[in-house]
């Protein structure tokens, strides 16, 4: 004989907000995937660029992650200026 385990009033309610939960992680998962790859682009672009430019660049930390302030060859006032656009 099987038992019949009671059934809870809101189980329905329950699986459908767990399987919309599943769904935005998955989106959120791969979201993140894609920032992640845009990010790695993106820092080898600025990469090929201070290749090609032979500038000078400056590495910095922030939040762990490294960031880069290229300069240009020209002194204003005894000071390196950071470059407008790359």
């Amino acid at each position: 004989m099987a038992w019949n385990a009671p059934r809870c009033h809101n189980c329905e309610a329950l699986q459908q907000e767990n399987a919309a939960l599943r769904s935005q992680l998955l989106v959120a998962e791969a979201n993140l995937r894609a920032s992640e790859a845009e990010r790695r682009e993106a820092e080898a672009r600025l990469a090929l660029c201070l290749e090609r430019a032979n500038l000078p660049k400056q590495e910095q930390k922030y939040n762990g992650v490294n960031t880069y302030t290229v300069y240009d060859n020209i002194d204003y006032a005894g000071m390196y200026s950071p470059l407008r656009a790359l």
